[in-house]
């Protein structure tokens, strides 16, 4: 090129039948002798009487690096990394992936040392439809080499996303709130696998003995929520564990798994009502879960019959209980496929020829697995494995064991969930994500009326909305089954309304002329601090041991405690009693880490706790800087008076924060004062 670009004169109406990958990305006409995409023969761009030529030189350079990466060792196409403007630095760090601009991106090392995103030094790669990568502003990535984990802009993590942080950071105006959500978001990725040594154990835990494993069975069929829905027989299992301690009956792996895995429940039943640790408990039950674990593959490849659904869904439900492992999610998406694989989805046709106490026992495998999974995709925010029109199977008249008791919970359960269904259709998937703000507040107030209703149609049988009375339970009804009932509802009620309270959403601000939509934001907006109080103060009865669910024990009131940080930072009208609220939440969380022996901490909650009181502070001071001057001695203060207080010698002392200040500006100089002040509280080091 020798500094100069030969332009080249083309006809009028020449053209070529094939673009170059160039021309595809930025969908434009582009005008070129050879829009050809080989390593030979390079695209030669007309050039513009306006241009440079160092910045079409700088071009061309760029596109012939690019398409001469592949023949360098680089299997990604040139086509992924074209973008306009200048050619960036080059990336410090070659063994990280590209940072794009969502979803947020966490790193940290095997060691478990947290480190901070590295700078967006590529752009991100062209997109046909901008909008999609925007949908998914709110969502997090997390990366522990090899592990990466997603989780949906709707998820409880969204709180913790970048644009979030940046909302949180601007109203605490001070330092630190990104490394504490960073540090959050990195500890929860880390309970989804199993971390010692990233290996399982090359042996197996021994049988307990005879008498113990009848005292484990028990206590499964007797007290183990799961068993509600009559996941297994009781008789059967009784016949065939008697045959297996008398070495009447031949062994096989599905068996092999499913006694393990009631023994693994039965024991955390049984030894959480004891003096027993915490941890001693869960080690112990734990062992007989890897033993069930380690035939996993060998029950669903080699042969899978009825009972290796039954296992699957018993190993889901255990891994959804407080610890500091939690499998869940795979387990339970390989429960719903082979529960689906084995038709139970679909109500059994006439000709299968099956019988009537067969049929309800496959629709209630079916209806507990649905429940487990559709809550886990609702906290994860990731797609279910079954779509609720491809759904036929019936909800029985009645529970297996016959007791009404039972058959309300299932019933109930099963009515919250399939509403948590349809709202994470409607307001997580790709689809929903693209609602303009009049649709989606549509579709919230839709969600909200039908949750509504189902709540009165309950409570002539059980009150979700209030706090739990043993006097006021359906007979037969425990404390721990009505508070998973009331788990499912609180969760179900910051699901539908959280969309429209976010405040770095911008729903609000686009529908600012419309009083019905800000009705609804604003109705939405109380929805999630009531029901955000009333989780916290629920946490007051609920006993943690071994035996609770993670629905009940951490994730409802982590998420109840997180609306209720940002409802204080958003409304500070009752800062003082949410205030109080928070020091409970904290007080909860604090006797997890006692009881677990800190096998579990939940520092966030304490620091968030303390950027809470720093906020409300904040917020009361601006408050008495405007409010407490007289009226009759004090003058506004107009632009020129504005300029020389912040050119004066006491700018230290000067109180108003950014807000403040973009407060007293005129609206139609707003942009012509950005860039003022240099403030310190950039987002810059945000996730």
């Amino acid at each position: 090129m020798e500094g100069r670009i030969r332009t080249v004169q083309t006809p009028a109406k020449s053209r070529r039948s094939q673009a170059c990958n160039q021309c595809r990305v930025k969908k434009i006409r582009y005008r070129a002798v050879e829009c050809v995409v080989t390593a030979r023969r390079r695209p030669r761009p007309v050039a513009r009487q306006n241009n440079e030529p160092a910045d079409l030189s700088r071009s061309t350079h760029k596109i012939e690096d690019l398409l001469q990466a592949p023949a360098e060792g680089n299997t990604t196409p040139a086509v992924n990394q074209i973008t306009p403007g200048p050619n960036p630095s080059p990336n410090p760090s070659a063994n990280h992936p590209t940072i794009t601009k969502s979803p947020t991106f966490i790193y940290h090392h095997p060691d478990g040392q947290v480190v901070q995103p590295l700078a967006d030094v590529h752009p991100s790669p062209a997109v046909h439809d901008e909008q999609n990568i925007e949908d998914e502003g709110s969502s997090v990535y997390t990366a522990e080499a090899p592990n990466l984990e997603y989780y949906g802009p709707r998820s409880i993590l969204s709180i913790f996303s970048k644009p979030a942080v940046a909302w949180v950071m601007s109203k605490v105006k001070a330092p630190g709130f990104s490394i504490v959500a960073l540090r959050f978001v990195t500890d929860v990725s880390r309970t989804l696998k199993i971390n010692d040594n990233n290996k399982l154990p090359s042996s197996r835990a021994p049988e307990p003995p005879p008498e113990i494993a009848w005292q484990y069975a028990k206590a499964f069929f007797e007290e183990a929520p799961v068993q509600l829905f009559g996941i297994v027989d009781r008789v059967w299992f009784e016949s065939r564990l008697r045959a297996h301690l008398n070495n009447s009956m031949p062994d096989d792996p599905s068996y092999y798994a499913l006694r393990n895995i009631i023994w693994a429940t039965g024991s955390r039943i049984v030894h959480s009502k004891t003096a027993n640790s915490f941890n001693e408990t869960w080690r112990t039950a734990w062992a007989w879960f890897e033993n069930a674990l380690a035939v996993h593959t060998e029950v669903i490849f080699l042969g899978s019959f009825m009972t290796v659904v039954q296992v699957l869904i018993l190993m889901a439900y255990y891994s959804d209980s407080i610890g500091k492992t939690s499998l869940q999610y795979m387990l339970c998406s390989d429960a719903m496929r082979l529960a689906c694989a084995k038709g139970l989805h679909r109500q059994p046709a006439r000709s299968w020829n099956i019988s009537p106490h067969e049929v309800s026992h496959r629709n209630w495998m079916f209806w507990s697995i649905y429940c487990l999974e559709k809550q886990i995709c609702s906290r994860s925010g990731r797609p279910s494995s079954i779509d609720d029109d491809e759904i036929s199977a019936i909800i029985p008249e009645r529970a297996l064991s016959g007791q009404l008791n039972d058959t309300i919970y299932c019933h109930v359960s099963i009515e919250l969930m399939r509403l948590s269904s349809t709202t994470k259709k409607r307001l997580s998937s790709a689809k929903a994500l693209r609602q303009t703000p009049a649709q989606l507040i549509e579709t919230v107030r839709s969600l909200s009326q039908e949750l509504d209703a189902l709540k009165k149609s309950l409570q002539h049988i059980i009150v979700l909305d209030a706090p739990i009375e043993l006097s006021q339970l359906p007979q037969g009804t425990t404390v721990r089954q009505a508070q998973l009932l009331q788990a499912y509802y609180f969760s179900l009620v910051l699901d539908i309304n959280t969309p429209l309270a976010y405040p770095w959403s911008g729903v609000r601000e686009s529908v600012e002329q419309d009083m019905t939509a800000l009705a609804q934001i604003e109705a939405s907006c109380n929805a999630v601090a009531n029901v955000s109080r009333a989780g916290i103060l629920a946490t007051r009865q609920i006993r943690v041991d071994v035996s609770c669910t993670a629905l009940v024990a951490t994730y409802t009131p982590t998420y109840c405690f997180s609306n209720l940080f940002l409802h204080i930072l958003r409304d500070p009208s009752t800062a003082q009693s949410d205030l109080v609220l928070l020091d409970m939440a904290l007080g909860y969380f604090s006797n997890i880490e006692f009881v677990t022996n800190l096998e579990m901490p939940f520092r966030f909650v304490r620091e968030m706790c303390q950027f809470a009181r720093l906020a409300v502070e904040e917020m009361q001071k601006a408050k008495e800087t405007i409010y407490d001057m007289d009226p009759s001695q004090s003058t506004p203060l107009s632009r020129d008076n504005m300029i020389d207080m912040l050119a004066s010698e006491t700018l230290d002392n000067f109180s108003l924060h950014e807000d403040e200040l973009f407060r007293w500006l005129p609206d139609d100089n707003v942009e012509s004062w950005g860039t003022l002040l240099p403030f310190v509280d950039s987002i810059d080091s945000v996730l």
